[in-house]
This record gives C-alpha cells, sequence and structure tokens, in this order.
C-alpha cells in the first residue's frame, strides 16, 4: 500500500514538473501513469480493506467459539448437578415408597390382628 501511494506521488510530481515544462509529450505519459497509479492505488486500498474486514470476522468468529465453549461447560455443569438431584430425589421417593408400604403392612398387620 506504501508503494502504490508513493507511485502516485511520484507521478504526481512528475505531471508537475513535465506540465511546468510545457512538454506535452511526457506530461501527458505521466498523466497516464499517474491515472494509473491511482487505480492501483484504490485497488489495493479495496484488498487492504476487505484483508482487514476478514480479520475482523475471524476474531468475531474466535469469540464466538469462546463463548459457545463457555456455555457447553456450564450447560454440562447444570447437567449434572440436575442428574445428582434426580438421583437424590429417586432415593428419595424409594425411601418414601419404602416407608409408605411399611406402614401399610403394619395397618393391616394390626386390623388382622383386630379380627
Amino acid at each position: 500500500m506504501k508503494c502504490s501511494a508513493a507511485n502516485v506521488l511520484q507521478e504526481a510530481w512528475l505531471l508537475y514538473k513535465h506540465t511546468k515544462r510545457k512538454d506535452g509529450l511526457r506530461m501527458r505519459k505521466h498523466h497516464r501513469r499517474l491515472l494509473a497509479a491511482i487505480h492501483m492505488f484504490r485497488h489495493v486500498r479495496m484488498k487492504h480493506r476487505k484483508i482487514r474486514d476478514q480479520v475482523n470476522t475471524m476474531v468475531d468468529i474466535s469469540k464466538m467459539q469462546m463463548i459457545m465453549c463457555d456455555l457447553k461447560s456450564s450447560l454440562c455443569s447444570s447437567h449434572q448437578e440436575l442428574e445428582k438431584q434426580i438421583e437424590s430425589l429417586d432415593r428419595k421417593l424409594d425411601e418414601v415408597t419404602r416407608l409408605l408400604s411399611a406402614l401399610l403392612q403394619s395397618k393391616q398387620q394390626e386390623e388382622q390382628q383386630v379380627h
């Protein structure tokens, strides 16, 4: 990019120099070269801008990937915690079921002893 900018300045200076000398042939030659240098500078600047945008996109993708990894680890830890809570509730439900069964059996035995 610096080189193409330097070419624009060089051709602009040479055009100015030959314009002052009233040298029409060289003036037209440097005018064409100046226009070509400006065109090349614009092309290089556009490529540079596209590359910069791609770099920014890659940085955004990298940030998004980090966020996704954090969310995944958070989701995994939440899932493990939920599994522990479900297992705990399952044990408590088994205990309640066992106690209710024992209570029903003792009630039935009491009723049989009364009759």
